[in-house]
């Protein structure tokens, strides 16, 4: 069996049992919180696209209290580059069980996730001198920092970094749902990337808000390694349970 088939079923297992396993193990929440959540997303752009889905369960408390919680998520996709003047493509999966804490001070929310990451990454053409090639595992930190603010509106910036190919991502986003009630819009600015590569995205997302769950989507230009622009295009969906 394949690296990328084993990443495959432990996404499978971890997801199936970061949901059920805490509903039997850990107490309820306290006054009819929801416990959890899934979620699942892609994004598109013009020399790479990447799908992907995950949970969180609280285990110690309501998904919106202080506690301990647990977070899975896998992924899988597609991207192009060039190396010694040829095209190639890889298709990477990836896959991250992270356990964390959730503080909350005032109208700021952070979540710290720490735990395992692991990668797959099966190249169209051999690379030789590529650093990233093949299946890796490596130690991963997760940062989630939210802040609500006047008129309904909030910033939000995301981090995270993994001694595995030296990965790291950051996310800031100001939305805001003044005019709208329910509809948050704002800016968004990101960049993705590894020690071979990286990825930057700046644009706009919109984010449809409910209930129990939210649907979204962003848009923007996209600027790669190998200095080409392309636009982007993004949506997710969240439902918590």
């Amino acid at each position: 069996m394949r690296h990328s088939s084993y990443a495959f079923i432990s996404i499978l297992f971890l997801l199936v049992s970061t949901i059920l396993a805490p509903r039997i193990v850990f107490a309820e929440p306290l006054d009819g919180q929801p416990s959890g959540e899934v979620f699942t997303g892609g994004t598109l752009s013009g020399n790479s696209w990447i799908s992907w889905a995950g949970a969180v369960k609280s285990l110690s408390s309501g998904l919106y209290d202080e506690g301990w919680r647990i977070r899975a998520f896998g992924a899988y996709g597609q991207y192009g580059f060039i190396s010694g003047n040829q095209s190639n493509s890889a298709n990477p999966t990836l896959f991250e069980i992270t356990p964390g804490y959730q503080f909350k001070k005032g109208p700021l929310i952070s979540k710290l996730y720490m735990g395992l990451h692991g990668e797959h990454h099966k190249f169209k053409r051999s690379d030789p001198g590529n650093k990233i090639a093949g299946m890796g595992y490596g130690f991963k930190v997760i940062s989630e920092n939210w802040i609500d603010l006047p008129m309904n509106s909030f910033a939000s910036l995301d981090g995270s970094f993994s001694i595995l190919n030296t990965s790291y991502m950051g996310m800031l986003r100001v939305g805001t749902a003044k005019y709208v009630d329910r509809l948050f819009l704002g800016p968004e600015v990101q960049i993705i990337g590894n020690e071979e590569n990286y990825y930057f995205h700046f644009g706009g997302f919109a984010r449809w808000k409910m209930e129990d769950s939210q649907i979204e989507g962003s848009a923007g230009f996209a600027k790669d390694f190998d200095k080409k622009n392309t636009p982007y295009f993004s949506i997710s969906w969240l439902k918590k349970f």
